[in-house]
This record gives C-alpha cells, structure tokens and sequence, in this order.
C-alpha cells in the first residue's frame, strides 16, 4: 500500500483546545487514514507544549515531519511502534535521496533527529498505546538491546550529548539566505492549478497566492471572509461607483451574478491604482493569538480573489450545494468541494504541502511566506532609500519596524531581522553582517563630517578608497598611509573603531508602504 502523507489529514486545535487543564491553540491534530484521531502525535504535541519543549504555535515542522514518517512505516505496512527500529530510519533517510524533491542531505538530517526525538520522548508523552499496553523505551545503548541505538558525544563538564547512532555528520547549507525564486514559486502555483476539475485547480492557485502575494499563514488564508474583502474595498471608497449605481451592498459577493457590476468594481479598482498611485490595499486579518493586522494585498491579488476566487469559483460551488436545512451561506471565501463550507486550515496547508511537492520542490506555505517577507523587505529598503537618498542605522532601524508590522509582528524580532538581512544583501551584494556593518560605520562617520568636507577632501576620500582596495597589504602605499593615520602626531584621533557601543533604536520619521492606514 503507497500512503502518501497528504492521506494523513492535519489541522489545528482550535482556540478552546485544552491539555492537561491548559488551553493550547493551534497544537497540531493529524489524523489517521480512516480520519480518527492520531493518538500518538496528539499525546506527543501536547507533552512538548506542555513541558515547554517548544510553543504549540511552532510545533508545524515537526508534525509534518513526523506525518512523512507515519505515511512511509504505513506504507511498509507497519504501525509507529513496530516501525521503531534503526533500520526503519535508515530506509527512510535512502526513501528521501530517491524522492525526486529537492531536499538537502542536512534538511534530511534534521528529519531524522525529530524522528528519534519523537522515540525518546514519546514513553514520558504516553504512558499506555492505543491498545492499554504500557509503552516501552525505544532508545537506547545498542548493548542492552534498544531498538533504536544511540552514540554520546562529551560535553564541557559531567554531561554527554546524545543522538540517533546512524546520524549523519553533514555541514549546513552555507550561511547565505535561501529563499524561493520567482520561477520556483510560479511554478509551485502551476502545480496547484494542474488539477483535473479546473475550477478546483483555480481555487488551490488562489490558495497559493495569498500566501506568496499576500504574506498569510494557512489558517489565516481559510479565514478570508466575503465581509473582510468588503470592507477592504469599502475603506477605500472603491465601491462607491457600484453603490451609487445599483444600490448598497451587502457583500462583494451578492454581486456574483452581475456582470455589469463587477465590471464597475473592477474598473474602481484600477483608478484607484491609477489616482493613489499606491498598489495593494489593506485587508484586515487575524494573526496568531488572534491578534489583527493591516494586511497590504496587491491590487492584483484583490482582483484576483474577487474575479477568480469569489465571483468564479465560490458562486460555482453555492450553485452545485446541496440542501442544507437552515444551515446559512459559508461567510468563507474560500469553500471545500466536499462540503461547500469554509475550508479547514489544515487542508489549505496539506493542498499547498501537495503542491510543492508536484513541483518537485521542497517546502509548505511557509516557503511562500518567506518569498513574500523578502520581497517586501526588499520594497521598503528601497522605499527607504528614496526617501532619505542614504542607509543609516537610524533608516535601518526604520526598516525593521515597517516590516515587522507588515509581517504582522508586534516586535523587530528574529524573523524580522533575517528578511530584512536578506533584503541587505541583495541591495550590498554582501553577505557577510559584519563587513556590512563597518561598512555601513564608514558611511555614518562621511555623513556626521560632510558639513566639514569640500570637494578637495572629498576627492581625496574617494581617490584614497579606490586606490587602498587596488593595493596589496604589503605596498609602499598601504605603508604609508597606515603609517601616517597611525601616528598621533600627524593624526591625533587615531583610526577608526569598529567596536562602537550600542546607541538607541533610533527611527526616522518616514511614510510607512505597509503600515496601518
């Protein structure tokens, strides 16, 4: 039997869901193939929230992870427990090189290591199995007889560090940021659309829009309301022709059947590019924890949504729906074929996941995401540069709080700083922070002395600058002006240091592209 991962359906606990007296949102639910629940990862999540392991909010990775391995032993025709053993893991990690899917030999590493974290962990995670059976250890010295061995490393001090005994040692990937191209993700768009009912296909490529266009998360893309998209367009008068013509409107889509009104709608959609000179329109969304965000959706994406997702698509399928009694119209943009409801944000995640890997190319949602995050790093760097015409850390500090509120992050955090570093390096063509940070010093100390400098000095910066990087290290021209910048007596001030202390979080006031109107 070939199980495919995508017959293991996952989705997300809601946000009532409760572990041990504790409410714990979003924990990952994947289920088995006849739709039940899976005990096992269901028991395994809850104890690493729990125990703080790691945030229910980022357990993804490792539930898809351990749902490719539930759907290999499967296929093997074997259950999780009897499917713990080395020679399992080593299959898998030969079943992942001959995939055909673009995956690293480290990004098949790490697959292993949460595959063995999963085994050591799962006996404190679940006492008894499915059957009442007491779960057994499973990792352990291959001297006592484990199924799955270990091999300890030393660490400073008493302790040992331990890992599964078949882990490959491989180098990461260089430290450079990796992040889709805009052929891969046009092509992971193409694969989602290559489904044979093609109103279907039309809908999983909307799917994929609204991630790489529109920078949401699985489970915000199946929250997308008719209402918000109303109200988006609403707030910026961009319904007022249409209203004044055929009267209110309730909703974007009461107007699936009128032709003539779209047109309207569609028309003020391209004035409003044309007179704002702006291109996305803010769409309110909750986020993680609930919390809303100010959104900026291309215009082309708008229109895309209501051309192909809610006039197309959507009214299609609330044409073909069955009776349902006294059940109300899905407010959901985006419906299920099998129901005609909203769709589960598991399942936008699980159509995304097939995609990519009909493109043959490795990632989920998360990979557009990204694609998005950088591109609109990118945009405000550059919108930055127009607006001050130089980069300072104060206009990069600028930078990392309109794209943290674009991503939706109350905070400049980590996340930020990498797609913003990302947006950097394209702009500097460097990779490497610390060269770009002096650099960047090198800057800030030309600007704090221009009032100071004439066009003679100037000149002799620039000529000086060209001609230092020219030279090897040991030419007389090198000597001399190390000698001469080195002496206290010719220059009192020393040369230039690079260890500076930390100055404030100083922003500079500028019209943020992506901020909250």
């Amino acid at each position: 039997m070939n199980v495919s991962s995508l017959d293991l359906r996952m989705t997300s606990a809601g946000k009532h869901f409760t572990w041990f007296e504790e409410k714990y949102p979003s924990l990952p639910i994947v289920r088995n193939l006849d739709g039940t629940i899976s005990q096992v990862l269901t028991f395994y999540f809850g104890y690493l929230a729990r125990t703080k392991k790691e945030g229910a909010s980022s357990l993804e990775k490792r539930a898809y992870t351990l749902r490719e391995w539930m759907a290999f032993l499967l296929s093997q025709g074997m259950t999780w427990a009897q499917g713990a053993c080395d020679r399992m893991m080593h299959r898998w990690r030969e079943a992942q090189k001959n995939s055909g899917v673009d995956i690293s030999a480290n990004q098949i590493e790490v697959k292993l290591q949460r595959v063995y974290e999963f085994y050591l962990h799962i006996p404190d995670a679940m006492k008894f199995d499915e059957q009442g059976i007491a779960v057994p250890e499973f990792v352990g010295s291959a001297k006592n007889g484990f199924p799955i061995t270990i091999k300890s490393f030393p660490l400073r001090g008493d302790e040992d560090y331990s890992t599964w005994s078949g882990q490959d040692r491989t180098r990461p990937a260089p430290a450079h940021p990796s992040v889709l191209d805009d052929l891969q993700v046009e092509s992971v768009g193409n694969a989602a659309r290559s489904a044979a009912d093609i109103l279907k296909g039309d809908r999983d490529w909307l799917l994929t829009s609204c991630m790489s266009r529109g920078g949401l998360r699985g489970a915000e893309v199946a929250d997308i309301t008719c209402s918000t998209i109303t109200d988006s367009l609403r707030r910026e008068n961009i319904l007022a022709a249409v209203e004044a013509r055929f009267g209110p409107i309730r909703s974007i889509a009461d107007i699936a059947d009128n032709t003539e009104a779209q047109e309207v709608v569609l028309t003020s959609l391209k004035v409003f590019e044309q007179r704002r000179r702006r291109d996305y329109i803010f769409v309110i969304i909750s986020g993680k924890g609930n919390k809303q965000r100010h959104a900026a959706f291309p215009v082309d994406l708008v229109r895309d949504i209501l051309t192909v997702g809610i006039w197309t698509v959507r009214r299609h399928q609330l044409a073909t729906r069955p009776p349902t009694g006294d059940a109300g119209v899905p407010k959901e943009v985006f419906l299920s074929f099998k129901t005609c409801d909203g769709m589960l944000p598991g399942s936008v995640s699980d159509i995304v996941k097939g995609a990519f890997i009909k493109a043959g190319i490795e990632g989920s949602g998360h990979e557009l995401r990204k694609y998005y995050a950088t591109n609109t790093a990118n945009r405000i760097l550059r919108r930055a540069l127009d607006d001050f015409g130089y980069l300072t850390q104060a206009v990069l500090n600028t930078v990392y709080d309109q794209v943290a509120s674009a991503l939706g992050h109350s905070t400049v955090n980590t996340t930020t700083r990498y797609y913003v570093n990302v947006a950097m390096v394209h702009f500097t063509g460097l990779q490497a922070k610390r060269q770009r940070r002096r650099l960047l010093y090198v800057w800030e100390t030309l600007l704090s002395q221009q009032d100071n400098l004439d066009a003679e000095r100037i000149r002799l910066c620039g000529t000086a600058i060209r001609s230092i990087a020219s030279v090897p290290k040991n030419s007389d021209l090198f000597a001399i002006l190390e000698g001469a910048l080195t002496d206290p007596d010719i220059n009192p001030e020393g040369m230039l240091k690079f260890t500076v202390p930390k100055t404030p979080h100083l922003r500079l006031a500028v019209s943020n592209p992506v901020s909250n109107p």
